[in-house]
């Protein structure tokens, strides 16, 4: 199985099976993959990076993982997760786990030649769920790669006005 990644029983968060642009069916006809916590045994690992700076708080950190691979199509949300209340230290990074339903492996192993995954962050800093300014997102595509439990680093930067 591709993803061999680590177990979900030290995940931080909340896996977020709603409103975070998850919960439709991938343009290829695939089912819906975002299902309820449990029976989710695969995670995405890795850390945010923020800018240098003091040490902020967020209302909220949102990670989301796309399909965007789908030709003249927009990225499908598979699985996301909320972290709340998080404080950035002054160090600048700050771990995230990922849980992915399973339905996201069957997605992979049965598109394996052609899926492209990839994680992106949502630094929420008013509790808004809108990207605005002051909020920090990732502006660089952050791939996943489906055969390696290797870690992520997603960088963010400040939304400017």
């Amino acid at each position: 199985m591709p993803w061999a990644m680590n177990d979900a029983a030290s995940a931080r968060g909340v896996p977020h099976p709603g409103p975070c642009d998850c919960g439709s069916a991938t343009s290829d006809g695939d089912p819906d993959p975002v299902t309820a916590a449990a029976g989710m045994g695969q995670v995405v690992r890795g850390f945010v990076q923020f800018p240098p700076g003091p040490a902020r708080h967020l209302t909220r950190l949102r990670i989301s993982l796309r399909r965007i691979d789908l030709a003249d199509a927009p990225a499908v949300t598979l699985a996301c997760v909320d972290l709340p209340d998080v404080v950035v230290p002054s160090a600048g990074h700050v771990p995230f786990a990922l849980p992915l339903p399973p339905e996201v492996a069957q997605v992979v192993a049965r598109h394996s030649a052609g899926v492209t995954l990839a994680v992106r962050a949502h630094a929420d800093v008013d509790g808004s769920g809108q990207v605005q300014v002051g909020d920090l997102v990732s502006t660089t595509t952050t791939l996943i790669a489906t055969d390696s439990p290797a870690p992520v680093t997603i960088t963010v930067q400040p939304v400017t006005g």
